[in-house]
């Protein structure tokens, strides 16, 4: 390809070359019509021996590499999409922790993937200190994301 490049831009310094130097009139015109030939005649080399049987052979797969590439990607955001949700709710649930005076240290929630096309929390442990109103903890966040209180567990010193 590098080759056929340089071929090209060597031939329309020549081309360039030759109409700069031939006199005005009917000369240039001919010589510009020449020079335009010869460079369609450089351009469409490369096609004219083109193997198209090759061509669409790897055309389609570079098609399949493109869908295997797409589906990599789609399952990578779906995770990314996934953790940031998850951060989400972890971050309320601290807030609301701290807001109960609930000494919470840390939240884990598993998430699960609902007929609507959105990541929904599932359950969540917590691992807290003794302290804060935890029952009021658990109802928020029953009533506002959907976790019931059985599967809300609580870890460390009770």
């Amino acid at each position: 390809m590098a080759e056929i490049i340089r071929r090209l831009c060597a031939l329309s310094i020549l081309c360039g070359a030759a109409l700069s130097i031939s006199p005005k009139g009917n000369v240039r015109r001919i010589m510009g019509i020449v020079c335009a030939a010869a460079l369609i005649c450089a351009m469409l080399e490369p096609i004219r021996g083109m193997d198209f049987s090759a061509y669409s052979l790897e055309l389609a797969r570079a098609e399949q590499r493109r869908e295997e590439f797409l589906a990599d990607n789609a399952d990578t955001g779906e995770r990314l999409n996934r953790l940031v949700i998850q951060e989400q709710y972890r971050a309320y649930i601290m807030d609301k922790a701290k807001q109960l005076d609930i000494p919470m240290s840390e939240v884990n929630l598993e998430l699960r993937w609902s007929g609507e096309g959105l990541w929904l929390p599932d359950s969540a442990s917590y691992t807290a200190r003794p302290g804060g109103d935890r029952e009021a903890l658990e109802q928020t966040v029953q009533a506002e994301l959907g976790i019931p209180v059985e599967k809300q567990i609580w870890r460390g010193n009770e």
